[in-house]
């Protein structure tokens, strides 16, 4: 291995040897800082440091799956971000922002793929080049390519590497021109140099991967780390603020300095300028990209508008598997009737109390939803007078980035002065919460008086949402940590008693018996309750409304078979007998998706102008079965949870799904309550590190999430009834569990 301290800078190295062109990038620096072993000839090593594990890895054969010109096959759509080990933490963003983008738009089924994080748990195929390791960038499958440039251009790729297969090579390497591609990079030093002067670059993994991309006409974002773009006559710019010379140079002598920024760090800026300046010759914008908002927003950007083509008014209403919030609004439907029902019962029992209102219904029946963006969101509305401050709380709330819980009622007024903007003085709170065991009641005092005094005449009102309720009554109910959530429930039961603070909270209905059974006080026991259920008109609505705002509205054929098609799967689920929980999650992936499928393929009707669908109308300007099915859409839910959980465990490299890997990874989020299915709560650090990439890569995918205390739970009971692998483990370990939850 490796101990230098420019490792790091390792080239893309073939099993054929090391690279001639690579020692006339790298070669030309001090003696002391050469690597103090060089690679055996069979090995390959490569650079991961660009990732989230900061280490050089060695890797050994592994059998892939190669395209007809011997690069790596990927199944699946992928989106590929290039860059030089110089632009890590950008690497990262741009990969978040992607992901995240993806999600927006319902495109979770697309992998974003970066050489250095994701060659997969075989590693790389000795036999092969280092860039035939990797998919190509103009492959069938890729969507397009984000390339992030700093004031690394990178090192050269290997001798045998035919860079022909690039489409429009001519354009980039025609001697005539000043500013070009010289795909064979000579192996001395000088000659390389005297190259560079004359305005060439070489050919190495980064640079080729663009070129590929380019030349397909696949979609590509170039993202240069710089304030201002490289011009063709311009003279050199400061590249991504000298990061990389920062973390280099530190600690060097005044000669080590000069032979360094002399030699290495000339030739990459140099490669960096020249290619440039060959891009702005043709044309094509460099996007320069200062912060990392900007590269987060810009990402996006791209991914919405150039590789999905849904800018503007085709942002996905949907929220995938998450809730909508008090901000969200404009896209929440078909819950209006029992929003107002629920304020109405709140409204009365301030003047009856307590002002308590207990949101109850199944894993996945939309009460969070309910809570942020129909609850609260309706108590702000401007036609109650802004009588009402609102603010919401979840259980991870309480957690800081560490996971350690912090003081309840220390975050619940921070939230209450920052959410609802009422005046509470850090010496207030400070003061408060050096109260100890008084605190909850000092604090539910603090609030009502900062209330009265905020307008005494318009009598203002808080309501707090206690969200995932369920989270904190198991705690309470194993007896595990209870007391870090009694000043909460002392809090509740306190506040409830003034005029001016109101509470409603959600609690999933299979633990109705726990919470009983701990009679938590009279504001918790005196509570108005509001049960959610999923009639066919809220189905239908929230099936056909986001669509038609978005101009692309959906015959009456789709909304009934989606909707026909979701009671079918409920039909199914009430004949399990250890199946309890609401089908809406489904619905939610397949609108999500949908959504997303439709954007993509539809235009979006004009007023008074028949839609199309690729040219052809549809049925009185709406999108009909028939349109869906012409381009292999269809309307049910059966694979919709399988698709989401199967790419999960894929990404997570933890290897093939079996039997003894489900067991391993299932079992602690899984338990049984009389003959039903009962979600548990596991540690979100798993003991195996392949457990732990299973648990990262299904939070990911929003399969798992975080249930406080540093722990995780499966999102929803749907991922064991609608994931076939996950169906047959737990029919199968059924009566072992049963058992289990029986022992004492």
């Amino acid at each position: 291995m490796l101990a230098d301290p420019l490792a790091s800078e390792l080239p893309r190295i073939s099993s054929a040897g090391t690279s001639p062109a690579y020692y006339a990038f790298a070669v030309s620096m001090p003696k002391h800082y050469l690597p103090l072993t060089l690679p055996e000839p069979n090995t390959v090593i490569f650079d991961a440091g660009a990732g989230p594990k900061q280490e050089r890895i060695a890797v050994s054969n592994s059998s892939q799956e190669l395209t007809p010109e011997g690069f790596r096959k990927i199944e699946g759509r992928y989106l590929f971000i290039a860059a030089s080990g110089d632009v890590a933490l950008q690497r990262v963003i741009a990969d978040t922002a992607a992901q995240h983008a993806l999600k927006e738009l319902g495109q979770d089924d697309v992998e974003v793929f970066g050489w250095d994080v994701e060659t997969g748990p075989e590693g790389l195929d000795q036999r092969r080049s280092m860039q035939k390791n990797l998919p190509r960038p103009s492959g069938e499958n890729c969507l397009g390519l984000i390339y992030l440039v700093g004031e690394r251009i990178g090192l050269p790729l290997e001798e045998s590497f035919e860079p022909g297969i690039i489409a429009q090579l001519n354009h980039w390497t025609d001697p005539t021109k000043h500013f070009r591609l010289e795909p064979k990079w000579p192996k001395d030093q000088s000659g390389g140099d005297e190259l560079l002067k004359s305005g060439a670059f070489p050919l190495t993994g980064g640079v080729f991967e663009f070129l590929d991309a380019h030349g397909a006409g696949k979609p590509v974002w170039l993202g240069l780390c710089v304030e201002v773009a490289v011009t063709v006559g311009g003279k050199d710019i400061e590249l991504n603020k000298r990061r990389w010379f920062n973390s280099k140079t530190c600690g060097l002598d005044r000669d080590a300095l000069s032979f360094w920024v002399n030699g290495e760090y000339w030739r990459q800026t140099q490669g960096v300028y020249n290619l440039m300046r060959a891009i702005a010759r043709r044309g094509i914008d460099q996007h320069p990209t200062e912060t990392d908002a900007q590269l987060k927003e810009r990402v996006k950007a791209f991914i919405g508008a150039a590789v999905f083509k849904a800018s503007g008014g085709h942002r996905n209403p949907y929220r995938h598997l998450g809730y909508y919030d008090i901000g969200d609004g404009a896209d929440f439907f078909g819950r209006d009737e029992f929003t107002s029902i629920a304020v109405k019962t709140l409204e009365d029992r301030f003047s009856s109390g307590p002002a308590v209102v207990r949101l109850v219904g199944p894993s996945g029946s939309g009460k969070s939803s309910v809570l942020r963006a129909g609850i609260l969101r309706s108590l702000r509305d401007p036609k109650l007078r802004g009588r009402y401050r609102v603010a919401a709380l979840r259980p991870e709330d309480f957690k800081d980035e560490a996971g350690q819980q912090m003081p309840v009622v220390t975050v619940l007024l921070q939230a209450v002065s920052e959410q609802a903007h009422v005046n509470l003085p850090a010496a207030g709170i400070f003061a408060v919460a050096k109260r100890g065991a008084a605190a909850a009641s000092a604090a539910a005092a603090l609030i009502s008086k900062a209330l009265t005094e905020s307008d005494p005449s318009n009598e203002v009102r808080l309501v707090i949402g206690l969200d995932q309720f369920e989270e904190i009554v198991d705690v309470l109910g194993g007896g595990l940590s209870g007391e870090q959530w009694q000043p909460l429930v002392q809090f509740v039961n306190l506040a409830a008693k003034t005029s001016n603070i109101g509470i409603v909270y959600t609690l999933e209905s299979s633990r109705i018996q726990t919470y009983d059974d701990l009679s938590l006080g009279e504001a918790f026991g005196g509570a108005a309750v509001q049960e959610l259920d999923d009639p066919r008109t809220f189905i239908r609505t929230i099936i056909d409304r986001p669509f038609r705002l978005a101009r692309f509205p959906l015959a009456d054929d789709v909304i009934t078979a989606l909707t026909n098609n979701l009671y079918g799967i409920k039909r199914q689920q009430a004949r399990q007998a250890w199946a309890e929980g609401a089908v809406l999650p489904l619905l939610a992936l397949k609108l999500t998706q949908l959504f997303a499928f439709v954007s993509d393929r539809f235009e979006p009707r004009k007023p008074g102008v028949r839609a199309e669908f690729r040219g052809a109308g549809s049925d009185d300007g709406q999108i009909t079965v028939q349109a869906l099915a012409s381009e292999k859409e269809d309307l049910g839910f059966k694979q919709v949870i399988e698709r989401q959980a199967e790419l999960a465990w894929r990404r997570s490299g933890a290897g093939p799904i079996g039997p003894l890997a489900l067991e391993y990874f299932l079992q602690p989020f899984v338990g049984v309550d009389s003959g039903r299915i009962q979600l548990t709560s596991a540690p979100n650090d798993p003991p195996y590190e392949d457990e732990r990439e299973l648990a990262a890569s299904f939070c990911k995918y929003r399969l798992l999430i975080g249930a406080g205390d540093g722990l995780l739970r499966l999102v929803h009971e749907a991922v064991l009834q609608y994931w076939p692998a996950a169906k047959g483990w737990y029919e199968a370990r059924l009566p072992f569990l049963a058992t289990k939850a029986k022992l004492p």
